[in-house]
């Protein structure tokens, strides 16, 4: 906003996608993290991992905290597509020497329902990505610590 309360223009533009966003969730309801493509809240988060990415400084292990119902698993589960989506698109996979063509970043982590990654990670049957959870005990109807 400027001065006089009237809101810039890229106040109006992250407005508008903002409220597009959550009519999406909205439309879509809530649903199992796998199945979520749009996480609010994480915008800055999911930008300067994508930065990391980009220049090569993804850190080897992220920790997401936080209280319950954030969003950590569904950032995790939208950051986990983005990483093996990018990993198809390498360029330099089948390269004995390398190719001097950089791999193109994408500018965000939204992703197709109907793309093959994104539809491996919802289904559980990705080969390249393990998620281990606590087993549900229904005779105590509670999860095991262990």
């Amino acid at each position: 906003m400027d001065l006089f309360g009237e809101p810039e223009k890229s106040d109006q533009a992250e407005e508008t996608s903002e409220r597009a966003a959550t009519e999406e969730v909205e439309s879509e309801g809530l649903q199992n993290p796998r199945n979520m493509n749009i996480c609010l809240g994480h915008e800055i988060l999911e930008k300067t991992l994508i930065e990391q990415f980009a220049a090569g400084r993804l850190p080897h292990g992220l920790v997401f905290t936080g209280p319950k119902g954030i969003g950590k698993a569904t950032f995790a589960y939208r950051l986990a597509r983005f990483l093996l989506n990018q990993r198809i698109n390498d360029v330099n996979q089948d390269a004995l020497f390398g190719s001097d063509e950089m791999p193109s970043v994408s500018l965000n982590m939204d992703m197709d329902r109907n793309h093959q990654v994104f539809r491996q990670v919802a289904a559980g049957g990705h080969p390249d990505l393990l998620s281990i959870e606590r087993v549900y005990d229904g005779a105590k109807d509670e999860y095991k610590n262990n």
